[in-house]
């Protein structure tokens, strides 16, 4: 067994020559510290603190104008630094007009290239700015900015009575929401995208707005947005109501009030009984939720007759054949 563990002389002066390298591979960096020690600068060489100052506010003044106030909290260590300077430094100050407003006096106002560039997006996807809060709204502006430019701001009387179509034709500032398409929404009450589409999409499967406060179920839409909007929008013309009794399942299933576990329970229901359901069968469908069984009752009717072919019904696309 101890032939198992005998190291050889050339194994032995193997072992040597390696602590001896770990050693000096160890030590030289000292010994070089010690031959060479660091020369500390003169004082005559050092910038004055003036200098120094000034490149401070240098680099403030990039920094603030690109960098949103959002985003200022989550590095407080950096912004500490620019504290104590301005947020932007326009050249001058003028009256002007956000929708017609170029890139050059955007930089002579003092304006950020994030707030001109959000600005130059939502005009280009069709949108106007119509109030000087809408501008104040702007991603990326800063309160320091807003409150130099907003005495400035001058905004035409076009662009609060009526907005130009290109097709000729013009928007009345009241929009009717019963048939606005998204860039009519967008043009006429200065919506975002976003919602001008959700908006639409979101009418087409109720059928129509009964009220203006279902603008709030609006996916994104906010109460200060409602508020703006309520004095500028009108409803013309009836729902669009469907009979459950007769209406596919799928026209069912979409219709924010019914769902899919509704719709199911209803194509169950005519398949078994056929096509009697009536409005206290509906109730019971929505239990204790007669906030909801009352909204949805707006867009019912069961006197409308149409064909239904109950065959079909055995084979629900989608989620409604699981």
């Amino acid at each position: 067994m101890r032939a198992k563990y005998i190291i050889s002389a050339a194994e032995r002066r193997g072992l040597l020559l390696l602590l001896i390298l770990s050693f000096i591979y160890v030590l030289v960096p000292y010994i070089i510290a010690l031959l060479h020690p660091p020369v500390k600068p003169k004082a005559t060489t050092l910038q004055p603190a003036r200098w120094k100052s000034s490149q401070e506010t240098e680099i403030d003044t990039s920094f603030v104008d690109y960098t949103p106030e959002s985003r200022r909290a989550a590095r407080p260590n950096r912004v500490s630094e620019y504290r104590n300077f301005p947020e932007s430094r326009p050249d001058s100050l003028f009256p002007f007009d956000p929708n017609q407003l170029s890139a050059t006096d955007a930089k002579r106002l003092g304006l950020s290239n994030l707030v001109y560039s959000n600005l130059q997006k939502y005009l280009q996807a069709g949108g106007k700015i119509r109030s000087a809060e809408q501008f104040r709204s702007l991603y990326g502006m800063t309160e320091t900015t807003w409150s130099n430019l907003a005495p400035y701001i001058k905004l035409p009387e076009e662009h609060k009575k009526v907005i130009s179509h290109p097709y000729g034709r013009t928007i009345p500032l009241n929009v009717d929401l019963q048939t606005a398409s998204p860039k009519e929404l967008m043009r006429g009450l200065s919506l975002d995208y976003k919602i001008a589409y959700r908006t639409v999409n979101y009418r087409e499967r109720l059928g129509g707005f009964t009220h203006i406060n279902q603008l709030r179920e609006v996916s994104g839409m906010t109460d200060s947005t409602m508020n703006e909007l309520s004095s500028r929008v009108q409803l013309t013309g009836a729902v669009r109501r469907l009979n459950p009794n007769t209406a596919s399942a799928e026209r069912l299933q979409a219709h924010p009030y019914i769902g899919y576990k509704k719709a199911r329970s209803i194509a169950e229901y005519r398949l078994k009984n056929g096509q009697s359901l009536t409005q206290d069968h509906l109730k019971n469908l929505y239990g204790n939720d007669t906030a909801s069984f009352r909204k949805v009752l707006d867009y019912i009717d069961f006197s409308t007759t149409a064909f239904i072919d109950t065959a079909k019904e055995l084979h629900l696309p989608g989620r409604l054949n699981q």
